[in-house]
């Protein structure tokens, strides 16, 4: 039976419940990858720095300018004599405009009234804390989702069109991404794919590089979860949120800094039927036609290149 709202005639999803109880248990899915990545230092500052910025007060969207500044040596110059000033240089980097994004879930009354009290397990038998749940993961989806998309828009690349990823390209790569002044936390991004280019190719080479410390550290730090380890300095996780163009993956090197999103805050007014309130997103219950509640979980969020020489794009074949 295929998935639906949660109705006496279609069950929750395909959970239709005739005779027995049934246990509803949380089913295996790859955004749970996500959580892991959340949490890195570059995703939280990331949010740090979104949080900073407080509430859009009139505008509709944030502008970033990028300030030249710590460059400077200072010259020899005799006593008594002036020295000509230096102007800050500015260059506008983007402007961040949040949109609003809703996902939505449908319960029924009769449903709810005559399945409910017959549902077991994690997520079940309220319907209420099904939808609040599932909201962080819908917000945390969402906002991968948007950090994920800019990587193809990112010009430095590391990697060829089509081809394999290589333990060579990625070790010349960050080097040139340190080059340009990322010295402290990096946060690589790959899918199973790139994953198993960059494995294969480090056990292939062998003798000196397969026993290296930041190879013997990949191959130990890949049971970690989603974590596949820390290697030129960068830790990689596994996504399942990159895009591709039909011909290549488009994965990233990214550090603080080179991609920051802007969350609005938007309170519900006193006549919602609030259900839950995390600030960057809410979960609302409106009432419909026929004795049905949707659920709607809604946030107002963009993402945006900050300062492009911040990443770079990890690009191989999707095959």
């Amino acid at each position: 039976m295929a998935a639906g709202p949660w109705y006496t005639s279609s069950g929750l999803g395909d959970a239709n419940i005739a005779i027995a109880a049934r246990t509803i248990q949380t089913k295996l899915n790859e955004a749970s990858k996500s959580n892991a990545l959340v949490a890195h230092p570059v995703m939280q500052q990331m949010l740090a720095a979104d949080e900073g910025l407080g509430q859009l007060m009139g505008e509709l969207g944030v502008s970033f300018g990028l300030l030249t500044h710590g460059t400077g040596v200072a010259a020899a110059t005799a006593e008594g004599t002036p020295r000509a000033a230096t102007n800050y240089s500015l260059s506008n980097s983007t402007t961040i405009t949040p949109a609003r994004h809703v996902f939505a879930r449908e319960v029924s009354d009769f449903g709810a009234a005559v399945q409910g009290g017959m549902l077991r397990g994690e997520l079940a038998p309220d319907q209420y804390a099904m939808v609040i749940l599932e909201g962080f993961e819908i917000w945390r989806n969402t906002l991968v989702d948007k950090v994920t998309a800019l990587f193809s828009s990112l010009s430095n690349e590391i990697g060829t069109t089509a081809t394999d990823l290589t333990w060579s390209a990625v070790n010349n790569g960050v080097i040139d991404f340190k080059n340009r002044g990322n010295t402290g936390p990096a946060l690589g991004l790959l899918d199973a794919v790139g994953a198993k280019d960059l494995m294969g190719d480090m056990a292939a080479l062998g003798g000196a590089v397969q026993w290296a410390p930041q190879a013997q550290q990949t191959i130990q730090d890949a049971q970690a979860g989603a974590y596949l380890g820390r290697f030129f300095n960068v830790d990689f996780y596994l996504s399942s949120a990159l895009d591709d163009d039909a011909t290549d993956r488009f994965g990233a090197i990214i550090a603080p800094g080179c991609i920051q999103s802007k969350h609005q805050r938007v309170p519900l007014p006193a006549e919602a039927d609030l259900i839950a309130d995390a600030g960057w997103y809410t979960v609302e219950a409106l009432r419909q036609d026929g004795s049905v509640t949707k659920f709607n979980t809604t946030m107002h969020l963009a993402c945006q290149l900050r300062e492009d020489a911040r990443g770079s794009m990890l690009r191989y074949g999707v095959s």
